[in-house]
């Protein structure tokens, strides 16, 4: 089968000609993807999605979108269809995106609701905790007070937290027994503590808790210290 090359702004199509033969060629895509050709006598001609084609600066894969923009890549359905023009050196992969985006990479819409990276389960040397934000966005959170207003001595403690073992319900979740706290009980407890999906507690922010039991470790060290002063037999002690 003879090599076709797709030109900017060009699509594939399949024609069927009489006789059950069928020909392979390329001609202009369309803006908003509809046919520009129809069927006559000499047999039908259907549009399928371009396998792959250029749209100014832009590389469109498989998609609708309008493909605005400069020097973005979007691929699936539907994919740029957020885009008005300015959004630049964005990738898409079945993502609308969002308006002005710069630099940046979008996977999947809101109707889907879970995502699997089989290689995250390699062993890697760093040790920086990748967050997830409420709108979806990945990244590690900044600890330099460059990034922060605000700052005061934390007053939250750990009293009145339930520790918990559990086994989620559904076993593709996380399999076998499980040690944690309840979101519910530590949104009455502080709800600073929790990360809401849908208005509702969904998720406990364990990495939170950090620096709360670090003032507690503190104020007990402190307290032992005290205690040591207090009674001369434990004076050589410490911990």
């Amino acid at each position: 089968m003879n090599e076709i090359t797709l030109l900017p702004n060009t699509v594939m199509v399949l024609k069927g000609l009489a006789g059950g033969w069928y020909s392979m060629q390329t001609l202009p895509y369309g803006p908003t993807g509809q046919s520009l050709i129809s069927g006559g006598s000499s047999g039908l001609v259907t549009w399928q999605p371009p396998v792959a084609y250029e749209s100014g600066t832009n590389l469109i894969v498989a998609a609708t979108g309008p493909g605005t923009g400069s020097s973005n890549i979007l691929m699936g359905q539907g994919s740029g269809r957020g885009y008005t023009g300015s959004e630049s050196n964005n990738i898409l992969v079945g993502a609308t995106g969002e308006f002005n985006d710069q630099n940046e990479i979008r996977i999947g819409n809101s109707t889907h609701d879970a995502c699997f990276i089989p290689p995250a389960y390699k062993l890697i040397s760093s040790t920086t905790a990748l967050n997830v934000a409420p709108g979806g966005q990945l990244g590690i959170a900044f600890s330099s007070a460059q990034y922060k207003d605000n700052i005061q001595d934390l007053t939250a403690t750990v009293d009145g937290l339930r520790p918990v073992s559990f086994q989620y319900k559904d076993p593709a979740t996380a399999d076998g027994v499980q040690y944690g706290l309840i979101a519910e009980e530590v949104e009455q407890h502080d709800m600073n503590l929790v990360f809401y999906y849908n208005g509702e507690p969904a998720s406990v922010r364990y990495n939170m808790l950090i620096p709360v039991l670090l003032k507690e470790v503190q104020a007990l060290k402190e307290r032992v210290h005290q205690l040591e002063l207090r009674v001369p037999l434990f004076s050589g002690t410490s911990i």
